[in-house]
C-alpha cells in the first residue's frame, strides 16, 4: 500500500465472426453497480506496450494499469462488452484486496500476545501422568481449553478466542491476523499414534459408532445427494464432476500424473508412512497399468533425524498451491478444526469488526469475517486446518517480508504462537484451478468431518474425495490407503469399490473414526488419452491431463480460426507475448488395442514466412512418440504453399498461417504400449520472429 503496482486483468470473449467488440473495465462497487472507467481492454497483442495483451486476437481481452492504494480495503471491478451492433454484456464483479503491511508494532504486539498465551497454556495443560484413564485426561485438556479461551478473551484488546480441536483459536484488534495455540495433548501413555496426536473421540464415539451416527450416515447415504458446498459431505453417494463434453467419460481421472505431499515426512519416517509397503504411494509408484507420472514434496528424507527441521523457506506450501495439476493426490499430514459453537458469536464478532479502529487490522478482519459467513458457517461453524509444518522465521517479525504475508493478512494461512502457518481451505481455493477429476486422499485427521475443505475440491472439479471424520489412528489411515489404491490400480474397480474394500471389516479405526468418501464413487482409472480437444469443466479451455512446459496454452481463438472441435483448442509456441521459452506439451498413456492411426488437427503460424524462408531460420513443429518423430512440419517444407496472409503475431513484422491442417499419424506399431505423445514448436537460428502452431481434435481410430 502506498506503492504503485501494475496490475493486468484480462477477459475472454467468445467472438463471432464479422462482428467487433469494445471491452471496457470499469470500477464498481460491491453489488455491481459501474463507476468511474479504468480502461478499455484490448486484444492487440502489445505485451510490452500499454495493454500488456499477450496474443493478437486470441480472444482474450486485456487491461494493463498502475493502482496506488491509499488506503487499506477491497476494490471492485466490472467489464462491460459491447459489440457492434450495441449489444451490451456485463462480466462478473471482480476483486482486488489492498493490505497494509504489518507494522512493526504489530509485529512485536503478536510476538508478545503469542509468548504470553503460550505460557498461559503451558502453566494450565494438565500432564498426562497424573490420570489414571486417557477420558479423564482427555477431560481436563478440553477444561484446559476452555479456561484458555477465558484467558485470551479477558485480555485487552481481545477480538474473539474459540476452542477446536486441539487448538485455540484467537484475534486481537490490534494484530492484522488471526493466530491459534495448539493444545495438542500427550496421549503416549496410552500408545495411541494419531496423525495429529489428537483425543481420541467425544463422549458418545466410542469404540463403535453410536446408534444416533448410524442413522446419520444411513439416512445420508440413502437421501438425494446435494451438490458441493451443501451442508453435508455426500459420504457414499456420489454429486459426480463439473459438466464435460457430452462425449467423454464422467468416471474417469483425466490425467495420469501422481503427487504425494508430505509436510511431516521427517517424523513419519519413524512410524507408518504413506509410502510403506501397504500405503496408498506404494500402489502407485508400483502401477504398470496405468503407469503413472510421479512428483513428491516431503518435508524430510528417509534419513531424517526424529527433530522437527523447522522449514522456513515455501515449498510446501508452494505444493499446496499446485494439487489442482495432478489426476491423483495423497496428502499426509496433521489436521485440526476451528470451530465457532455459538451462532450469535458470528454476530458479536461483526460488531466488534466494525468498531476496530486500525484500518489496516480492520481490512485484514473483514475479509476473515466474509470468509468465516460464507463458508465456515454453512458447516456447523467449524473448518478444517491443515499444517503445513512452514514458519514465517525465527519470529513473527519475519512475516513483513514473508512471500505469503498476504495470505496471513486474509486469514488464508493463520499463524501458531510458534510461527508456524497453519493451511486453510481458502488458502487452497484461492491457489488451485480445474482438477482433472482427480482423486484425492485426505491422510489428516478431521479432513472430511465436514466439507469446509471437501467442498473447495469438488467445486473446482476433484472427482472423489477420501478423508476422515475424527482423529485417526495413523496405521488406520496408511493401511485403508493402500486398500482403496490397490482395488483402484490393481483390480481396476471403482472409488466406491474401493472405499466397500477398505471398510469391509468395519468402518472404524479402533477409536470411533471412520472412513469418509465424499463425491464420485464410479470414479475410476483409465489408461487411454486424456482431455484430447483441451477442454475443462468451465468452458475456459486447459492442458490438464498434459505435461506443459514453455509456452503451451488452451485458447477460444486465434484471429478468425476457432477450434475444430468444442469450445478451445491448444497453442504451442516458440515464445509467445510475456512467454520467452519455446513451448511443448505432453501426455503418457496405453494405446489402446487394436489402435491404427492418430489424426489431428493443426494451424502452422509464423513471422518468420516468407521473407525468411530457406536462411536457417526453419523453425518447426513436431510431434514424438516415446522420442520418436512420427509428424514435422516447418518454415522451410511450408513455404509456398499456398499460405495465408493475417496479423502479426508478434512485433517484428508480417505473419502468415497455413489455416486449419489434418495429420494422420499410423499407431499401429504401439498398439497396447505405453507411450508418451508429445508436441512442441522449436525456434531455429534465432529468436527474433515467433511461430505458434494451433493443435486441436487428437482422434485414436482403432479396427473394428
Amino acid at each position: 500500500m502506498g506503492s504503485a503496482t501494475t496490475v493486468y486483468c484480462t477477459l475472454g470473449v467468445k467472438r463471432e465472426n464479422g462482428k467487433t467488440y469494445t471491452v471496457r473495465l470499469y470500477n464498481s462497487d460491491a453489488t455491481g453497480q459501474l463507476g468511474s472507467e479504468v480502461d478499455q481492454m484490448l486484444d492487440d497483442g502489445n505485451y510490452l506496450g500499454d495493454s500488456g495483451d499477450d496474443i493478437l486476437n486470441d480472444g482474450i481481452f486485456t487491461a494493463k494499469f498502475d493502482l496506488t492504494p491509499d488506503a487499506p480495503g477491497v476494490r471492485h471491478y466490472r467489464v462491460q462488452v459491447t459489440d457492434d451492433s450495441s449489444t451490451v454484456a456485463l462480466s462478473a464483479i471482480g476483486s482486488l484486496v489492498a493490505y497494509a503491511q504489518p507494522t512493526e508494532q504489530q509485529l512485536q504486539q503478536a510476538q508478545t500476545i503469542g509468548q504470553d498465551i503460550k505460557g498461559a497454556w503451558q502453566s494450565m495443560a494438565p500432564q498426562s501422568s497424573g490420570f489414571g484413564g486417557k477420558q479423564a485426561y482427555l477431560k481436563a485438556v478440553s477444561d484446559a481449553q476452555g479456561a484458555l479461551v477465558t484467558y485470551i478473551r479477558n485480555k485487552p484488546n481481545s477480538l474473539f478466542a474459540t476452542k477446536g480441536e486441539n487448538g485455540v483459536v484467537f484475534a486481537f484488534n490490534d494484530i492484522p491476523f488471526v493466530m491459534i495455540q495448539r493444545t495438542i495433548p500427550d496421549l503416549t501413555l496410552w500408545s495411541t499414534s494419531l496423525d495429529d496426536g489428537a483425543a481420541a473421540p467425544p463422549a458418545g464415539r466410542g469404540g463403535t459408532a453410536t446408534g444416533d451416527a448410524v442413522s446419520q450416515r444411513a439416512k445420508l447415504a440413502k437421501a438425494a445427494q446435494p451438490t458441493a458446498g451443501a451442508r453435508y459431505p455426500t459420504f457414499v453417494n456420489n454429486i459426480g464432476p463439473l459438466s464435460k463434453k457430452a462425449e467423454e467419460d464422467p468416471n474417469t481421472i483425466k490425467s495420469n500424473r501422481a503427487f504425494f505431499l508430505d509436510p511431516w515426512y521427517w517424523q513419519h519416517v519413524h512410524s507408518t508412512k504413506m509410502n510403506d509397503a501397504n500405503g496408498p504411494w506404494t500402489k502407485i509408484t508400483g502401477s504398470e497399468k496405468p503407469k503413472l507420472q510421479t512428483a513428491t514434496r516431503v518435508n524430510g528424507s528417509d534419513a531424517s533425524a526424529d527433530v522437527d527441521p523447522h522449514l522456513t523457506t515455501t515449498e510446501t506450501l508452494d505444493a499446496f498451491k499446485t494439487l489442482s495439476q495432478y489426476g491423483v493426490v495423497v496428502l499426509h499430514t496433521h489436521g485440526a478444526y476451528w470451530e465457532f459453537s455459538n451462532p450469535n458469536w458470528l454476530t458479536e464478532l461483526t460488531n466488534k469488526v466494525k468498531a476496530i479502529k486500525d484500518p489496516s487490522v480492520k481490512a485484514s478482519m473483514e475479509i476473515v469475517l466474509k470468509n468465516i459467513n460464507t463458508s465456515m458457517m454453512r458447516w456447523n461453524g467449524k473448518m478444517v486446518l491443515l499444517t503445513s509444518d512452514t514458519f514465517v522465521g525465527t519470529d513473527l517479525a519475519a512475516i513483513a517480508a514473508h512471500p505469503y504475508v498476504s495470505d496471513i493478512l486474509a486469514g488464508r494461512l493463520i499463524v501458531d504462537t510458534d510461527g508456524e502457518l497453519l493451511v486453510t481451505p481458502w488458502f487452497i481455493d484461492k491457489y488451485n484451478t480445474s482438477f482433472p477429476n482427480s482423486l484425492i486422499w485426505l491422510g489428516a485427521c478431521h479432513s472430511l468431518q465436514n466439507d469446509t475443505l471437501g467442498s473447495v475440491l469438488l467445486k473446482r472439479g476433484a472427482g472423489a474425495l477420501f478423508g476422515f471424520d475424527e482423529s485417526v489412528i495413523r496405521s488406520w489411515n496408511v493401511s485403508r490407503g493402500g486398500v482403496v489404491l490397490g482395488t483402484m490400480l490393481t483390480d481396476k474397480k471403482t472409488a466406491q469399490d474401493g472405499f466397500d474394500a477398505a471398510i469391509k471389516d468395519g468402518n472404524n479405526d479402533g477409536s470411533g473414526t471412520h472412513l469418509v468418501l465424499s463425491g464420485n464413487g464410479k470414479l475410476r482409472f483409465d489408461n487411454g488419452l486424456q482431455n484430447p480437444s483441451f477442454e475443462d469443466p468451465d468452458g475456459a479451455g486447459s492442458l490438464q491431463s498434459w505435461t506443459v512446459n514453455g509456452d503451451a496454452r488452451a485458447i477460444k481463438s486465434m484471429q478468425d480460426d476457432g477450434p475444430t472441435d468444442g469450445k478451445t483448442m491448444a497453442i504451442v509456441s516458440s515464445g509467445l507475448g510475456h512467454t520467452t521459452s519455446y513451448g511443448s506439451f505432453s501426455q503418457s498413456f496405453t494405446v489402446p488395442k487394436g489402435a491404427t492411426t492418430m489424426t489431428f488437427s493443426w494451424d502452422f503460424y509464423s513471422a518468420e514466412f516468407n521473407d525468411w524462408c530457406n536462411k536457417g531460420y526453419d523453425d518447426t513443429f513436431r510431434v514424438l512418440i516415446n522420442d520418436t518423430q512420427v509428424f514435422r512440419a516447418s518454415v522451410d517444407t511450408l513455404c509456398g504453399t499456398g499460405l495465408i496472409q493475417v496479423e502479426p503475431i508478434d512485433d517484428k513484422g508480417d505473419c502468415f498461417k497455413t489455416g486449419w491442417q489434418t495429420a494422420s499419424v499410423d499407431i499401429s506399431g504401439y498398439a497396447e504400449q505405453d507411450v508418451t505423445l508429445l508436441f512442441e514448436v522449436q525456434d531455429k537460428g534465432d529468436t527474433i520472429y515467433d511461430t505458434a502452431v494451433l493443435v486441436d481434435n487428437i482422434v485414436i481410430t482403432t479396427a473394428p
